[in-house]
């Protein structure tokens, strides 16, 4: 499961018995690799991607930035202050606040920035994707998570104060999309293993019924000067709606003459949808 991603593995150059290594926790052993135990402490981050053993010190770096340890794991540093390393996904604005700021993170959850500096505070786990503010009533915050799970705050997204909101359609894609209508804050379509829309603020979804050649949405884009147009996509596949507001929408495969390459964004001209 974790291979493709992250994976470490070195040896305490005085002792070639003491192991450490990783896949999504560091770990360590004593008997060259016959029994293992974790190490992390509750401190190094998961999802390790290197491991060091120099000068006495092990070194890991992981998704959560650069950790030491002296003493084989018992106790750790760690040296990510200042370090402008987080992966962000996405990022979401209001013009309520132009000094607030929402950005979905690898591995470190949803971040908040609320004043004119660089500190982001966290406001929710997992893997931060997708993220929305509603545009008339900053209060009302969308996030997203690792393979479309989704959540809502009426708090401003404070820590805390996020709720499961359930889209249909089991697990998306790893960054899922959820957009905003620009003419109605309240409608959001998300896309899963197909396009949903909501009219009431993700209480409640339709099933939009694209095309089945979109196996996993991975983009959305809404018309501005139509919000009944919306495009679809899944991989290499295009596809458009012109009746997306409506109770049956219906869809067109569009973009069969586009390379045959994996979408990642799709963007409309506003004064022409």
């Amino acid at each position: 499961k974790y291979t493709d991603y992250c994976i470490a593995l070195v040896v305490d150059p005085t002792d070639y018995t003491d192991v450490f290594g990783g896949m999504q926790w560091i770990c360590k052993s004593l008997n060259s690799g016959l029994t293992w135990s974790a190490i992390h402490n509750g401190i190094v981050h998961a999802d390790i991607h290197d491991a060091a053993y120099v000068n006495g010190a092990l070194w890991i770096c992981c998704d959560g930035g650069l950790y030491r340890s002296t003493n084989e794991g018992v106790t750790w540093s760690e040296f990510t202050a200042g370090l402008a390393i987080t992966e962000v996904y996405r990022v979401a604005g209001t013009p309520e606040d132009v000094n607030r700021y929402f950005v979905g993170c690898q591995d470190n959850g949803t971040m908040r920035r609320d004043a004119g500096t660089s500190a982001f505070d966290v406001a929710s786990g997992g893997d931060g994707t997708t993220c929305l503010i509603n545009y008339s009533n900053w209060d009302i915050v969308y996030t997203g998570s690792q393979n479309g799970a989704f959540q809502k705050s009426t708090d401003a997204g404070d820590e805390g104060t996020f709720f499961d909101i359930m889209v249909p359609g089991g697990e998306g894609a790893w960054i899922s999309p959820m957009i905003m209508d620009p003419a109605d804050p309240d409608r959001l379509f998300a896309g899963k293993t197909d396009v949903y829309r909501s009219d009431d603020g993700g209480d409640s979804w339709l099933d939009m019924n694209a095309p089945s050649s979109l196996v996993l949405i991975n983009c959305l884009a809404q018309g501005t000067s139509n919000p009944n147009r919306l495009y679809a996509s899944s991989e290499s596949v295009l596809c458009r709606s012109d009746n997306a507001l409506g109770a049956s929408p219906t869809w067109t495969i569009i973009g069969t003459q586009l390379p045959d390459l994996f979408i990642t964004g799709i963007a409309v001209d506003p004064a022409n949808s």
